[in-house]
């Protein structure tokens, strides 16, 4: 089998550099040229954290919690800190990551998502269990598929904002940087709204860029906001972005 070669390939990774790192080594492992340039950063939501602070401390009247996103656990950390967790709750988390996170604060899951979004982990969550109450954990401007679905099954649902999304401010180079690679991976509809932004300045970005999404969430904002070349991870999960990666380098369309 042939080693994957990716010299002279440019990718601009748009996550946080520290969930980033790993993604990047392998690629530049691989030969590309890589950058970190996060396009959007994440604060307290507008009420400061009210709503899930009384969400959370009342713990007790939910049988569920549904987490997101692993951003929603450094909330969970910062504004939980001394609220004893029911040992009856069950945790279902979106995917690994936001898993990963929940065990690294001694939060035990009980369900971990396919990593492609709410929807489907509601339905996870629908297959597991009876109709009960469930508290979800999500951004702001988050999408509402995850409570949508379960409510109508049956859920009795309490959504709660744990962060908010904003664009982080470019300089000039670090846009024409953006414009001028060959691949951009993104792991976020937010995201790709920044990168739209980001691009929509100044010169058009390079007729062959191709954007490459973590999920299909994702890659459903790049389509819908008009990026003419997207191709969408398998698996959400730095395989499944290699393997997006290569095929949009070599054209497996």
């Amino acid at each position: 089998m042939t080693a994957l070669d990716l010299s002279d390939v440019s990718v601009a990774i748009t996550r946080p550099e520290t969930r980033a790192t790993h993604l990047k080594s392998r690629l530049e492992n691989l030969g590309a040229d890589v950058v970190v340039r996060p396009l959007i950063g994440t604060q307290l939501p507008d009420d400061e954290g009210a709503a899930f602070l009384e969400a959370w401390s009342r713990l007790n009247d939910f049988s569920w919690v549904g987490v997101t996103s692993a951003t929603s656990v450094a909330t969970i950390n910062q504004l939980g800190q001394g609220i004893e967790v029911p040992s009856s709750l069950r945790i279902a988390a979106v995917g690994k990551s936001t898993a990963r996170a929940l065990r690294a604060s001694a939060l035990d899951v009980a369900l971990t998502g396919d990593g492609s979004g709410g929807k489907s982990l509601a339905e996870s969550m629908i297959q597991s269990a009876r109709p009960v109450s469930v508290l979800v954990v999500k951004a702001q401007d988050g999408r509402s598929d995850l409570e949508e679905t379960l409510e109508e099954h049956g859920w009795t649902v309490t959504a709660v904002a744990a962060y908010v999304t904003r664009p982080v401010v470019m300089s000039d180079v670090e846009r024409e940087e953006l414009r001028t690679r060959e691949v951009i991976v993104v792991a976020s509809p937010s995201a790709v709204r920044a990168l739209r932004d980001v691009l929509s300045q100044g010169e058009p970005a390079r007729a062959d860029q191709s954007i490459v999404a973590i999920g299909k969430t994702t890659g459903d904002a790049a389509e819908a906001l008009e990026f003419p070349r997207v191709m969408v991870a398998s698996k959400p999960d730095d395989d499944g972005l290699v393997a997006a990666i290569e095929k949009a380098v070599f054209g497996k369309w």
